[in-house]
């Protein structure tokens, strides 16, 4: 069924004198949107042989979409519990974050990348202080964007505001330096721990 509603858009859309990147793009959007995530990252690797610099691009955000639907599916595992779960939800949200950020970074005009790089950073986040305080469910963030949503007219009270590259950034990096501080603390409370410790030579 999934290949069929593939196939189906690329024959309409070869109809309307798109490329073969095009198409091969199309398909894997499709893929994506029906949840066949093979497909789709087959697919995005066809369209980036077939139409250079841009759809590297396009194939890059498109993965990092895959990685983010793989991660939220590994989460609620990984909730319950379940180590390998949770390695495997960490590893596809960085996916998702490497991929986001290369995208992010091929073109200026490209706000849903920038969303989306903001989206796995949140990500990450949450599944890092769900494993610290087991119980602790942080909020959810919106669902990543694949750059074709409706926008609000120009100067609407619902026009979104991208946040700037440079408080991402800034954001991520105080994510790194509370680890970085959590780590010091530990090994600080280790060494005391073992300067009690009675000695018998």
């Amino acid at each position: 069924m999934r290949v069929v509603a593939c196939t189906l858009l690329a024959l309409c859309l070869a109809g309307c004198g798109h490329s073969e990147a095009e198409l091969e793009y199309a398909a894997a959007r499709a893929a994506l949107v029906a949840g066949d995530h093979a497909e789709a990252e087959r697919r995005a690797e066809a369209a980036a042989r077939a139409g250079g610099d841009r759809f590297e691009a396009l194939r890059a955000f498109l993965r990092g979409n895959v990685a983010f639907a793989r991660c939220e599916m590994f989460e609620p595992a990984a909730e319950a519990g379940d180590n390998e779960a949770y390695k495997s939800a960490l590893k596809n949200a960085e996916d998702a974050l490497a991929y986001w950020r290369w995208a992010a970074k091929s073109r200026d005009d490209w706000p849903a990348a920038r969303r989306n790089v903001e989206r796995a950073l949140f990500k990450l986040a949450a599944l890092r202080e769900k494993r610290r305080d087991g119980k602790q469910k942080p909020p959810q963030p919106p669902a990543p964007t694949d750059g074709d949503e409706a926008k609000p007219p120009p100067d609407s009270p619902l026009e979104e505001k991208d946040l700037p590259a440079g408080e991402v950034l800034g954001l991520f990096d105080v994510l790194v330096r509370r680890d970085a501080e959590k780590i010091k603390l530990r090994r600080a409370q280790r060494a005391t721990a073992k300067d009690r410790v009675e000695r018998d030579w």
